[in-house]
């Protein structure tokens, strides 16, 4: 084989505008232009919602190999599917292969600028290429067409079908996928931020932010990627779900259109191979040794299902999730159910709602009852202040039961008996509740 199989006709270009669809109206007459212009419109519908909504790269298969062929070292290309930076779903149906001294013979006028030695003794020579999937169209189903003044005895012919179709290629440089490198970049920027669990040196809304839009721009000029966050960058640990919900609005809206790529390549990186060459005796380069061609595959992207997301967010341990295993709430409050006399601040809404004999109700935001055997539980940490009327009298504070509305804590003195409700609106009681997940 002396290269990857492609579409044998020309691709054909669509002209309408693909922003217009066609408006059917009572005496319209429908011709070419409305199918075309039709057709047109719902295929970059189709496909804006696959790139801006989906992603690109492989969907299933196109394992890259190596092997060795009658023909000599060959890389090898399964049969798969993939979608392209444009939307375009592309799908092999058999699998393909190029004989590597072939295309090395075919190309070596531009061989000897993309060399790079190796890191034997004495080191080798080096030429990296890229394994490169595009989206193709062709015209098939040609029949013959209508006669015309003047034409030859043979009929013109007219292609009556698209087809979808694909090219597999070996290049020197890989395709522009800074979309891909940003979507990475975030991820990994986010990754970085170290959640704790108390507020101290922890970062404010804003300074988040901040830092994201000064790593966004941080080349020249700005191209959506990323430098590494500061070093001190902490969220505490309640703050992260609202924290990372803004993060990702700033990257919608200011910093994703910086890395969109404007170039017409449709085309999605399979592999890159770093192939060993030497020059033969007659002039031209071949493979030094099949067992030494490296497939390197770490920046291939590649696309998940939806439904494998959703098996993954179901049992996450996400940044978001993050918040369900540290403080729920925790604060300084009062036997007061008015919450007039609470310290500020009080974390996720801590307040007390019910006051009876011995007894104080609190909740927060987002509380729920735990059953005795569920996926989370709450622990109770409660201290007493001292009490402004009886100094020397200490207030004791036990756990009592968790109730639909709220956790019920009971308040006794020293030898057990309840504090009057009228007594403990005077009593200070600083509680944290951790919320964790089995």
């Amino acid at each position: 084989m002396s290269g990857f199989t492609r579409c044998a006709t020309g691709a054909y270009a669509l002209t309408p505008d693909p922003g217009k669809r066609v408006n059917f109206v009572h005496g319209l007459v429908l011709g070419v232009d409305e199918l075309t212009q039709e057709s047109a419109f719902l295929a970059e519908r189709a496909e804006w919602l696959a790139r801006d909504l989906i992603g690109y790269g492989t969907v299933s298969g196109l394992l890259v190999s190596r092997e060795s062929l009658t023909d000599g070292p060959a890389i090898i290309v399964g049969s798969g599917l993939a979608v392209t930076p444009r939307g375009r779903p592309v799908r092999v149906r058999m699998a393909q292969a190029v004989a590597l001294n072939q295309w090395l013979d075919a190309h070596r006028d531009d061989l000897i600028y993309h060399l790079v030695p190796g890191f034997e003794s004495p080191p080798g020579d080096i030429l990296r290429l890229s394994v490169v999937l595009c989206y193709r169209q062709c015209a098939t189903d040609n029949q013959p067409g209508p006669g015309e003044p003047c034409r030859t005895d043979e009929a013109p012919p007219i292609y009556t079908r698209l087809a979808d179709d694909f090219a597999l290629e070996l290049r020197l440089r890989p395709p522009d996928h800074r979309e891909d490198t940003a979507v990475r970049e975030l991820a990994a920027w986010l990754r970085r931020i170290e959640i704790v669990d108390t507020l101290t040196g922890t970062a404010s809304r804003d300074e988040l932010l901040g830092a994201l839009r000064t790593a966004a721009v941080a080349g020249s000029p700005p191209d959506g990627t990323l430098s590494s966050p500061p070093d001190a960058l902490r969220v505490y640990t309640a703050d992260v779900c609202e924290f990372f919900r803004a993060a990702f609005m700033v990257w919608a809206t200011e910093l994703r259109p910086l890395s969109h790529a404007t170039s017409d390549d449709d085309c999605v990186l399979l592999c890159e191979v770093e192939l060993p060459v030497v020059s033969a005796p007659n002039g031209r380069w071949i493979v030094e040794d099949t067992a030494r061609i490296v497939l390197l595959e770490d920046r291939r992207p590649y696309v998940l299902p939806l439904r494998l997301l959703q098996e993954l967010a179901l049992c996450s341990r996400a940044p978001c999730a993050a918040a369900s295993h540290g403080v729920a709430a925790a604060g300084i409050i009062a036997g007061d159910a008015t919450n007039a006399s609470n310290r500020r601040p009080l974390v996720n809404g801590l307040r007390v709602v019910k006051v009876a004999n011995g007894e104080l109700t609190i909740t927060f935001d987002g509380y729920v009852q735990p059953a005795a055997v569920s996926t989370f539980q709450y622990v109770v940490k409660a201290l007493s202040h001292t009490r402004p009327s009886q100094p020397a009298a200490p207030v004791i504070v036990n756990l009592g039961t968790f109730d639909p509305g709220g956790i019920r804590l009971r308040v006794t003195d020293a030898t057990g008996a309840a504090i009057p409700a009228a007594d403990l609106a005077s009593v200070e009681i600083s509680v944290e509740i951790t919320r964790y997940v089995s």
